[in-house]
């Protein structure tokens, strides 16, 4: 199989999991998108064995460590800015925002623990 069927079977599995998914949440059943997004990631792996055109070369892999590092610095950033706008809007009376500010900057928080345990991890380990 060539990268350009690849490309079009994984966006057709990812509709498919995701028609799956919505009909399956609007039900209210619990199991079955858990149990269609297991089987839409087994298929795409599994087609991506298949592949017989070099998917992944050093240039790919550069760029997306850049790509990775960019987001892993601007992300949080913006997750703490938008929660610290939501608690303001919290304290003039919307509670609703105060609690949503919160969750954000615990997310904040918790992105930049697990990204200096992974920093901690793979400095001793490379």
């Amino acid at each position: 199989m060539d990268k350009k069927t690849f490309g079009l079977l994984r966006a057709l599995i990812a509709m498919v999991v995701a028609v799956a998914i919505g009909w399956s949440v609007s039900r209210g059943n619990v199991v079955a998108p858990l149990v269609a997004a297991g089987a839409g990631l087994g298929l795409f792996y599994w087609l991506k064995r298949r592949v017989r055109d070099v998917m992944e070369d050093d240039r790919v892999h550069r760029i997306g460590e850049k790509a990775a590092r960019l987001t892993i610095s601007v992300l949080p950033v913006t997750i703490a800015v938008a929660g610290a706008v939501l608690l303001a809007l919290g304290q003039r009376g919307f509670t609703e925002m105060r609690l949503i500010g919160l969750t954000l900057g615990y997310v904040a928080i918790a992105f930049a623990l697990i990204y200096a345990v992974l920093y901690a991890y793979y400095e001793r380990k490379i």
